[in-house]
């Protein structure tokens, strides 16, 4: 289990959400399973640095994004890891 943002000094943690964020019509259980699994890859592949949550209004909808400074996936895989993200 990936230890939570107070348990690693070395990682910063922030939200970054817009001012103005409007109710998005979406399935709350599949957004709640990505954004946990998001979450959960960077805790445990990011030691020092910082993981960023975001969110903004693009072109009509919403824009959710997490970033961090983690080990990242490699270039060979990233077509197969990602195809099951994108909606």
């Amino acid at each position: 289990m990936p230890q939570l943002a107070n348990e690693r000094p070395a990682v910063d943690f922030a939200c970054d959400f817009a001012d103005r964020l409007t109710a998005v019509r979406t399935d709350g259980g599949k957004l709640r399973v990505i954004l946990t699994n998001l979450l959960a890859n960077a805790f445990r592949f990011t030691e020092r640095g910082a993981i960023r949550v975001s969110a903004h209004l693009d072109d009509g909808g919403l824009h959710l994004a997490v970033t961090d400074t983690g080990t990242g996936i490699p270039s060979e895989n990233r077509d197969r890891d990602l195809r099951a993200t994108v909606q």
